[in-house]
């Protein structure tokens, strides 16, 4: 059965209810006459009759509000089962994208820090070579590596805490425009 055809218990049982009433005052009158008439005795086994059936409909009307309820339960219970799985099966279609980005995401870290060693390397060297020459070499401060970082993270706009560094303020600018650029022209 379904809602639209789902019967108004309340009005069932409330019916059943005012009969029984009705069926008791007639059992009643009949009680003590049907010990001596055996018709009125038959009357009396019908009202009887009639009133049992008026409470298993009161007993019916009860049972089947409790089905009612238990199925609505479990309608919103499977409903919320459903919902989740949805949730977790777009969670297991972005867990394939988020292994394929990871990749990539892995990859080009690797290139960056394989390319900020380089840059390291010469900054370092040239700083030495304009020593050995005896200039003095303008300094990258201690800092500026992460003022990079966080940069390049704000340039992206990555989420706070996604990667945290030693400063939570930002270059100015990408390294590129940033390092320092010494006097290459030999002082006479």
């Amino acid at each position: 059965m379904n809602a639209t055809q789902s019967p108004d218990l309340e009005r069932l049982e409330r019916d059943a209810r005012a009969r029984i009433g009705e069926l008791e005052r007639q059992e009643r009158r009949l009680s003590l006459d049907a010990l001596a008439d055996p018709a009125m005795a038959e009357e009396l086994k019908d009202v009887q009759s009639q009133r049992a059936a008026a409470l298993a409909a009161i007993r019916q009307a009860e049972l089947a509000r409790d089905e009612r309820e238990h199925r609505e339960v479990q309608a919103r219970e499977e409903a919320e089962r459903a919902r989740l799985r949805a949730h977790f099966a777009r969670a297991r279609e972005l867990q394939v994208e988020i292994d394929r980005v990871i990749k990539t995401v892995d990859k080009r870290l690797a290139e960056a820090m394989t390319a900020l060693r380089e840059y390291v390397a010469l900054a370092t060297t040239q700083q030495q070579e304009l020593s050995a020459a005896g200039e003095r070499p303008p300094r990258t401060p201690p800092w500026m590596g992460n003022a990079v970082l966080a940069f390049a993270m704000q340039r992206a706009d990555l989420p706070r805490g996604v990667i945290v560094l030693e400063t939570t303020r930002a270059a100015p600018g990408p390294l590129s425009e940033l390092h320092p650029r010494p006097a290459l022209e030999e002082s006479e």
